[in-house]
């Protein structure tokens, strides 16, 4: 690995919640991060969700979302307002933007997507056509068409 190489991590929580069998916040960043640096330094990692009011007032999810944010995780509420695929949009744009950001390092740019969202696979064959190395982390039961758009599947 080059010291050069770039991560950037955008998790589509509502898709991909932490699993049951995480205890905590701490355990499932340390997972990701674990993965993540394989392919370089973490420049960003999000996650995006949509933060009601009941989640907001939940014991166990404020624990979550500090456990999250103290491991480093920028939390980016996406509030529905009556419109769909708020979050997917906005991760979108974040990762044409990263990636607009990094355009002279193409190739040593990680794109790291958490989702199983097949409405993703457009903007991550994009992405590779243009030499970044997407990575998804999604279950096993992800569409195909998510599938074979990256340069690495990883089971949820």
């Amino acid at each position: 690995m080059e010291k050069s190489n770039q991560v950037a991590v955008f998790w589509d929580y509502d898709n991909c919640p932490v699993p049951s069998s995480f205890k905590s916040g701490y355990e499932i960043v340390k997972q990701i991060r674990e993965v993540a640096q394989e392919f370089g330094s973490i420049k960003l990692l999000k996650v995006y969700t949509q933060l009601s009011e009941q989640a907001l007032l939940s014991s166990r999810s404020s624990h979550l979302r500090s456990e999250l944010q103290s491991s480093g995780v920028s939390i980016t509420d996406c509030p529905q307002n009556g419109h769909k695929n708020v979050a997917d949009q906005m991760i979108i744009v974040d990762m044409l933007t990263f990636a607009m950001d990094n355009l002279a390092n193409s190739s040593s740019t990680t794109i790291l997507i958490i989702s199983g969202d097949k409405d993703f696979a457009y903007a991550l064959s994009v992405l590779r056509l243009r030499m970044y190395n997407v990575v998804v982390i999604a279950p096993s039961t992800s569409h195909q068409s998510l599938r074979a758009q990256v340069s690495k599947f990883l089971d949820w």
